[in-house]
């Protein structure tokens, strides 16, 4: 459902294949553009709704009312996506060390 409403804001219909190398990346670069604006930039929120879905994430936010980001991860009911968060982080922490920012 997320790639067919890419494509529709893309004008390019249902033909389309997400095994294509060129649209996969063109269609997950904006679907992290589109998270980033929905979720306001925090890079957690918007990998745990890359992963468990934006709308999942809105819903997690309003119940758990977490006081700060760690309490938010530890308590998302996802496992896969905690772990995807951490995981996430711990590869940007390792690539700021290395690019810098």
């Amino acid at each position: 459902a997320t790639a067919r409403g890419i494509a529709k804001d893309l004008g390019m219909g249902n033909d389309f294949s997400l095994k294509d190398p060129c649209t996969s990346v063109l269609f997950g670069t904006q679907y992290v553009s589109w998270l980033k604006d929905y979720l306001q930039g925090q890079f957690e929120y918007m990998v745990a709704g890359y992963n468990g879905g934006a709308g999942n994430v809105k819903k997690w936010k309003r119940e758990l009312d977490a006081p700060d980001m760690d309490y938010f991860t530890e308590f998302v009911p996802f496992d896969e996506t905690r772990f995807y968060i951490l995981r996430t982080g711990k590869f940007m922490a390792q690539y700021s060390s290395v690019y810098g920012d």
